[in-house]
């Protein structure tokens, strides 16, 4: 799986910061990793994954899909099954926040990842589902901040990538219902 340090290096020259045989300086990752994280952080706070529903908690607690956990003292454990029946939907998300801080959590196909507090060798969050896609989104933020143009393929493959997560395109999600007041 690509590392953050992959997925940068590819937006950097998709959007001709760097050269296509270059690699980037310290600062130019460091620039990289702010704006990857933001891009996740992004997604997650614009509903991406999914709404939150906030539970308050004073010890532990097994967390389920879609939830926003306020531990106050204890550990909160991600479900690997959901009602013992199922493994969790593709994209949901659980965010816990407690005194040592927020964690951000995924599921991605088979597994929960971390959207936050990423280093440049961990595994890109979400890469799987298409690197270059990835890198399109991120070099979209770097042509804006270093007056590049925006290549129109890089727009078109950026905008797929994007749709296939917040339409969860290739999985089974459960049914919506509507509210009436």
């Amino acid at each position: 799986m690509p590392t953050c340090r992959d997925i940068i290096t590819r937006a950097l020259r998709m959007s001709e910061v760097i050269g296509r045989s270059e690699e980037p300086d310290a600062e130019e990752l460091q620039d990289g990793m702010i704006v990857l994280q933001s891009l996740y952080l992004g997604w997650f706070t614009s509903g991406m994954f999914g709404k939150l529903c906030d539970v308050y908690e004073q010890g532990d607690y097994d967390a389920g899909e879609n939830q926003r956990v306020y531990l106050e003292d204890g550990v909160v454990t991600l479900p690997e099954t959901i009602d013992e029946d199922r493994k969790p939907r593709d994209l949901v998300a659980v965010e816990v926040d407690s005194e040592a801080g927020a964690q951000i959590h995924v599921w991605d196909r088979t597994k929960w990842v971390r959207l936050d507090s990423l280093e440049p060798t961990d595994d890109a969050p979400l890469a799987n589902r298409g690197p270059n896609g990835l890198a399109a989104c991120l070099a979209m933020n770097f042509c804006e901040e270093f007056g590049a143009p925006i290549k129109q393929s890089m727009a078109l493959q950026a905008r797929a990538f994007k749709s296939a997560l917040s339409l969860k395109y290739g999985t089974t999600q459960g049914n919506a219902y509507g509210q009436y007041f």
